[in-house]
């Protein structure tokens, strides 16, 4: 008897950003707009919001979307962020996000990873 191919729920997304300035990473206006910015591109729905501030510096900013979940961490010390994307679009363009949350960071580069969430039907 054949098995049933998995059923797709998701992707999980991570892009990873360095060489940031540290004012970027430490002010939520350029992370809310960044983020903002990838789901209208991306055409999410953001319907909730909650972020944190750290002491004494970094941000933690959590878009809830109609299709999951958006999280940015910041390391501002570092000159680092970490975009975590959760999509159960099939079609997310994660590598057009990675070039937004990098542009609009000003970050020196962007590593892209990508997992497929996937149960047995």
């Amino acid at each position: 008897m054949l098995e049933a191919p998995p059923i797709a729920l998701a992707s999980s997304f991570r892009i990873v950003l360095e060489g940031c300035a540290s004012s970027d990473l430490d002010s939520i206006k350029p992370l809310e707009h960044a983020a903002r910015r990838a789901c209208a591109t991306a055409g999410l729905t953001p319907v909730g919001e909650a972020r944190h501030h750290y002491a004494p510096h970094g941000w933690t900013l959590v878009l809830i979307l109609k299709e999951s979940h958006l999280a940015i961490h910041t390391w501002p010390e570092y000159g680092a962020a970490v975009v975590e994307l959760l999509s159960c679009r099939p079609d997310t363009p994660i590598d057009a996000l990675a070039e937004i949350f990098k542009s609009e960071l000003n970050a020196a580069g962007a590593r892209v990873s990508r997992d497929e969430i996937n149960v047995k039907n």
